[in-house]
C-alpha cells in the first residue's frame, strides 16, 4: 500500500510543497505503510530550529486538519515503552525521584545545561548595551568595534532562542513521559492493594494521586532547573553590578538576602501548611466517599443533615487552612515582586548618598538593565517554590502510597484447566483474613469439581463475600492451600458499571460475537430493557449506572461475566435485586443453562435455589465464621 492511501492528505502536501522535512513511509509487518514521525529523520539543524514541524503548520493554514494527517507516535515515546521501564527501575530503586533520574537522568541533566547556556546569553544584552552607551558617549568611537559588539549581541540572541527551543520541547517530552509512566504505576499498584490498604485508600484518595499530586510533579518539572540556574544568575549580575557601582551593590545583594530569607521563611510554612492541607482534603474527600457509598442507608434514616454537617466541619477546617495558605503565599509574593523596586532605591541611594558618585547616563541605563535582568526570575521565585513544595509533598503522597501493602502472589494457586485434576477449586486448611491480625474464616476445607453448581449461604455478615474474595486471592491467607484451576469471571455483591454503552458493558473489550451476545442476553432476561431503553443496547448508560435500576445493574454485570465464556464462576449474590420471576427466569436459563457446563459458586439467600435438586451441594456458613458443606442428593444440572 502506498503512503497516498494510508495518509492521503499529508502526501498530497509532500509532493505540492517537496518539503525534505515531510515523513518517509515504513512499512509494517502485515503489509501496511505507516507514515514516520518526520523528526526521525530530521537533520540536526531541522531539529535544533524545530522547522520539521513547518509542513505540518502550513497544512493547517491552508485547511482544517483531520486525523489521517497526524504522525504516529515514535516507538520511544509510545506510553508502554516508557511505563516498562519506568516500572523496571522502580522496582529497583523504590524512589520516585531515583526512578526519574535512572530513567531520564541524561535528557534531565542536558537540558539543565542548555537552560544554563540560554541564562548566559541573557548576560550579553547589558554588557553590549555598556560598551555602546560608553563609545557613544565619548567623543571619538570606533565603528567597527561597535559592529563587533552588535553582532556579538545577535549570535548570543540566537544561541538562547535555540537553546530555549531545545529546553521547551525536549523537557515537555520528558515530563509527559514520565507522568504518563507515574500513572500507569499508580493504576497497577492500585489493583494490587490488598483489603487493609484499600481501607487506608479511599477511591477519592486514590484518585488525587493520579490526577492532583501527578498535575503538581508535572507542574514541577518545567522549574525544576531554574532553581539553581536563577541563584548563579542572581550571583553574576551582582558581580557585573559590582564592578559597575562597586559598593552601592553590595546594599542591593543585602536587600536580595533579607527577600529570599523571607521567601524561605514562607516557603517553610507554605510547606507546612499544604501537607495539613492535604490530609484535611482526604479526611473531607474520605467523608465524602462514604456518604455517596452509603447514600440509600442516608435517606431510609433521614441521616442528610448529620452527614452534612459532619462534610461541612470537614469543609470548614479545608477553607480555614486555604486561607491561611493563601495570607502567606500573597505575602511571599508581595515581598518578591517588590524585591527589584527595593534593590533599585537603596542601590542608587547608596550610590548617591553614601558613596557621593554621580549617577551618569551610563550607569543608571546599564543599572537598569541588569536590575530588569533579574527582575522577572526574582518575581519566579516565590511561584517555583510552592510549585516544587507542592511536588514534594505529591511525590512524598505518591511514595508512600507506592509502598503500601499488597496482594500475595501465593495467596491462590492458579493453574490451566487441565484434565487430570477434576477439581476446579481446592481449598484445604485454609485461615484467611483482611490483615495480620483479625482472623475471618478459618479451618476452611473446601472441594469444588469442575461443573458443580455450589451454593453458599448464611447468615449477613457471616463471611460469605469474604469466602469469594479468598477464591479470588484478595484476602490474606495466612494458612492453608488455595487452588483455583481455569480462567474464573467475578459477580461482585455491588455491580461495577463503567460509563460506556450497554452494549460495551457487557463486552468489556472482548470481540462482538453476534450469536453469543444474543444468547447472553436472553439467558440474563435482558432483552425486555433493551426494548424500553431509548437506543437499545447502543445506549450510554451513565457514570455508574444511575440511570439504571438496581436489578438492571446486576443484570448487566451478571452479563457481562458470562461473556467472558470462563470456566469458574464466583457469584456474590447476582440475584438480590431482581424480583422472584426475573430470579427463577435467570436460574433456569442463565445458570442451569448457559453455563450448565462450568463450575459455578453462587451466593444467595434464596431458600428454593439453596433446595434446588439441581444443586450439587450447599455450603452453609456459620455464625462463628466455619464453612460447614453439606451433599445434596442430586449432582447434575439441568440441561
Amino acid at each position: 500500500m502506498s503512503l497516498t492511501k494510508s495518509a492521503p492528505s499529508y502526501a498530497t502536501f509532500k509532493q505540492e510543497k517537496q518539503s525534505l522535512l515531510s515523513p518517509a513511509a515504513l512499512s509494517t509487518d502485515d503489509g501496511r505503510d505507516q507514515a514516520l514521525h518526520p523528526q526521525a529523520n530530521a537533520s540536526w539543524l531541522s531539529r535544533a530550529t524545530l522547522s520539521w514541524v513547518t509542513p505540518f503548520i502550513q497544512l493547517g493554514n491552508d485547511r482544517t486538519l483531520v486525523e489521517a494527517d497526524m504522525w504516529p507516535l515514535q516507538e520511544k515515546h509510545k506510553a508502554h515503552v516508557t511505563s516498562r521501564e519506568v516500572h523496571s527501575h522502580y522496582k529497583e530503586t523504590k524512589s520516585v525521584i531515583r526512578t526519574f533520574l535512572r530513567s531520564f537522568g541524561w535528557r534531565f541533566t542536558l537540558n539543565g545545561l542548555a537552560l544554563l547556556v540560554a541564562t548566559s546569553c541573557t548576560l550579553c544584552g547589558p554588557i553590549v548595551l555598556n560598551h555602546v552607551v560608553s563609545s557613544l558617549s565619548s567623543a571619538q568611537y570606533d565603528l567597527s568595534s561597535l559592529l563587533k559588539w552588535i553582532f556579538a549581541l545577535f549570535a548570543a540572541e540566537v544561541l538562547q532562542a535555540l537553546a530555549n527551543n531545545y529546553v521547551s520541547f525536549d523537557m515537555e517530552m520528558m515530563v509527559i513521559e514520565f507522568t504518563g509512566a507515574l500513572k500507569s504505576l499508580l493504576y497497577t499498584k492500585a489493583l494490587r492493594l490488598n483489603a487493609a490498604s484499600r481501607k487506608l485508600k479511599s477511591t477519592g484518595v486514590i484518585t488525587s494521586h493520579y490526577t492532583t499530586d501527578c498535575m503538581y510533579i508535572l507542574a514541577a518539572s518545567y522549574v525544576i532547573h531554574k532553581l539553581w540556574v536563577i541563584p548563579l544568575q542572581i550571583v553574576a549580575v551582582s558581580v557585573l553590578l559590582y564592578r559597575l557601582i562597586g559598593a552601592a551593590s553590595i546594599a542591593g545583594v543585602f536587600v536580595v538576602i533579607i527577600v529570599l530569607s523571607g521567601n524561605h521563611f514562607f516557603a517553610s510554612r507554605i510547606q507546612s501548611l499544604y501537607g495539613v492541607y492535604t490530609k484535611i482534603k482526604d479526611a473531607r474527600m474520605k467523608r465524602l466517599t462514604e456518604v455517596f457509598k452509603a447514600i440509600t442507608i442516608v435517606k431510609f434514616n433521614a441521616w442528610e443533615d448529620r452527614m452534612a454537617a459532619r462534610i461541612e466541619d470537614a469543609r470548614k477546617a479545608e477553607i480555614a487552612n486555604i486561607w491561611s495558605y493563601l495570607r502567606l503565599s500573597l505575602s511571599n509574593t508581595v515581598l518578591t515582586w517588590g524585591m527589584p523596586l527595593f534593590i533599585s532605591v537603596v542601590s542608587f541611594g547608596v550610590y548617591v548618598g553614601v558613596i557621593q558618585r554621580e549617577l551618569t547616563p551610563a550607569v543608571v541605563f546599564i543599572s537598569l538593565a541588569l536590575f530588569q535582568l533579574i527582575q522577572m526570575p526574582l518575581k519566579q521565585v516565590s511561584t517555583m517554590a510552592s510549585t516544587v513544595v507542592r511536588a514534594k509533598v505529591s511525590i512524598e503522597r505518591i511514595g508512600a502510597f507506592l509502598e503500601m501493602d499488597e496482594l500475595t502472589v501465593d495467596n491462590v494457586l492458579r493453574t490451566s484447566a487441565g484434565l487430570e485434576d477434576t477439581n476446579a477449586i481446592s481449598i484445604r486448611d485454609a485461615t484467611f483474613s483482611w490483615d495480620d491480625t483479625t482472623k475471618q474464616l478459618e479451618g476452611v476445607n473446601l472441594e469444588i469439581q469442575r461443573g458443580e453448581l455450589v451454593v453458599v449461604h448464611g447468615s449477613v455478615g457471616c463471611g460469605k463475600s469474604s469466602l469469594c474474595a479468598a477464591m479470588l486471592g484478595e484476602m490474606t491467607k495466612q494458612a492453608g492451600r488455595v487452588v483455583v484451576s481455569g480462567d474464573v469471571a467475578y459477580c461482585s455483591q455491588q455491580p461495577w458499571i463503567q460509563n460506556l454503552t450497554l452494549r460495551d458493558n457487557i463486552l468489556f473489550g472482548h470481540p462482538f460475537d453476534a450469536a453469543k451476545y444474543e444468547r447472553v442476553l436472553s439467558a440474563c432476561a435482558l432483552h425486555t430493557d433493551l426494548a424500553a431503553l431509548p437506543a437499545g443496547d447502543q445506549t450510554e448508560i451513565g457514570e455508574r449506572g444511575v440511570n439504571l435500576s438496581g436489578g438492571q445493574k446486576a443484570r448487566i454485570a451478571l452479563a457481562r461475566a458470562c461473556y467472558t465464556d470462563a470456566d469458574v464462576y464466583i457469584l456474590d449474590a447476582p440475584l438480590a435485586s431482581v424480583d422472584a420471576i426475573v430470579q427463577n427466569e435467570i436460574f433456569t436459563k442463565c445458570l442451569l443453562g448457559l453455563l450448565r457446563h462450568k463450575t459455578i459458586v453462587l451466593v444467595t439467600h434464596n431458600p428454593e435455589i439453596i433446595e434446588s435438586e439441581y444443586v450439587t451441594r450447599a455450603v452453609t456458613i456459620t455464625p462463628d465464621r466455619h464453612v460447614v458443606e453439606t451433599r445434596k442428593k442430586s449432582s447434575s444440572k439441568a440441561a
